[in-house]
């Protein structure tokens, strides 16, 4: 019986160690945040690797993998990423601007607007305001490009509203 809780001991002793050594979502979010500070993005995309692998529902390691394969004008991928994240939880609104500008790198700029168009919806339907101006101020921009010059102005003329400055600049010398 003494021989038996000995071997639960050293099983749980065991098992608490093997716990404490794991990393956990926390852990893999501050190193890639300290590699991706530094500009190592390869070493930011491989232990991101690693997170997803052990947590594969964790949608902000697919945003953070797009935002480095972007670094590294991987757009294709990046997209591939930020797409797996908004299938994860489509109100995921930084995946969709991320994925706006790895299309506008790709020049599928109509593919761009219409991330905008769903980034900008959910920060509407949720009430929030600390992008909503730059969003406007990209989707104004990009309908600016393609022609659509008075949904551009009116993008343009939001983003001011919500204090881009440079917006009114960008009216001036397209709107008048």
């Amino acid at each position: 019986m003494k021989n038996i809780s000995i071997i639960k001991i050293v099983i749980l002793v065991h098992l608490q160690i093997f716990s404490y050594s794991q990393k956990n979502a926390f852990d893999y979010s501050t190193e890639y945040q300290s590699n991706y500070q530094k500009g190592e993005y390869e070493k930011s995309i491989e232990i991101l690797n690693e997170a997803i692998l052990k947590f594969p529902n964790n949608r902000m390691f697919y945003v953070d993998r797009g935002l480095a394969k972007s670094q590294l004008k991987l757009y294709v991928e990046s997209i591939i990423d930020y797409s797996e994240a908004i299938r994860l939880d489509s109100t995921t609104g930084v995946a969709f601007f991320y994925r706006s500008q790895a299309k506008v790198n790709l020049k599928d700029l109509r593919g761009a607007i219409s991330d905008l168009d769903i980034y900008i919806r959910n920060l509407n339907k949720l009430g929030l305001t600390f992008d909503l101006g730059q969003a406007y101020y990209n989707r104004g921009m990009l309908h600016l490009q393609i022609d659509k010059n008075e949904n551009g102005c009116l993008d343009l003329s939001k983003a001011g509203e919500l204090g881009v400055s440079r917006a009114y600049e960008m009216i001036q010398k397209y709107c008048q």
